[in-house]
């Protein structure tokens, strides 16, 4: 098998396509990144916000309840 000898014209050719195609990985990686890194946001932001409803619905749910709970208890403590 013979190398292959590159002119400097050839190398620098090869070089220019190469960093062309270095720059257009780059930027496109960039931006993928950046556009999940901005999907990836927006999706804590709505899941916190759910969170955050839901844990307001339990609690409304529930403290009736522990109310109930709480004067049952001070009730018979009370005649006793």
């Amino acid at each position: 098998m013979t190398a292959t000898i590159w002119t400097v014209e050839d190398r620098a050719a090869r070089n220019t396509v190469l960093v062309a195609a270095e720059i257009a990985r780059h930027q496109a990686t960039h931006e993928a990144e950046v556009e999940y890194s901005e999907t990836v946001f927006k999706l804590r932001e709505r899941f916190e916000a759910d969170v955050a409803e839901a844990n307001r619905l339990r609690i409304a749910r529930v403290t009736p309840a522990h109310r109930e709970y709480n004067r049952a208890v001070v009730a018979v403590e009370r005649r006793h």
